[in-house]
């Protein structure tokens, strides 16, 4: 198997195409794989544009394995700690979902766990 737990991967296709997003869960009989990633990586600028640029959109999708490509890089953003069994049942537990992976992110982000996800 390929895609495994806390595995980058880029997206290749799609509207989310060229951005970088973490495996949540890799089932070997499924052909989809649950990764959550940033749409938008925040920039750092002069303290009065910080707040516009500092913003990150983060996505947490079901995506099929052939529009992803792995990477050699591995790392906990702490992403595990988040229950995401019930996340695509509905549009409203699917934006809980999205609320804790930015800040999940946004941590990982202020004390540079993963650079390589930021760049």
């Amino acid at each position: 198997m390929i895609f495994k737990k806390n595995m980058f991967v880029v997206m290749t296709r799609g509207r989310f195409a060229g951005c970088k997003a973490t495996v949540i869960k890799a089932d070997e009989n499924s052909d989809r794989v649950v990764v959550a990633g940033i749409a938008k990586v925040p920039k750092f600028s002069d303290k009065e544009e910080k707040v516009l640029k500092k913003r990150m959109n983060v996505f947490v999708k079901k995506i099929n394995k052939i529009h992803l490509l792995a990477t050699r890089y591995k790392g906990d953003t702490g992403i595990s700690n988040i229950n995401f069994d019930g996340a695509f049942e509905s549009p409203a537990s699917k934006k809980t979902a999205v609320m804790q992976v930015t800040k999940v992110f946004e941590t990982a982000l202020i004390n540079k766990k993963v650079p390589w996800l930021f760049q």
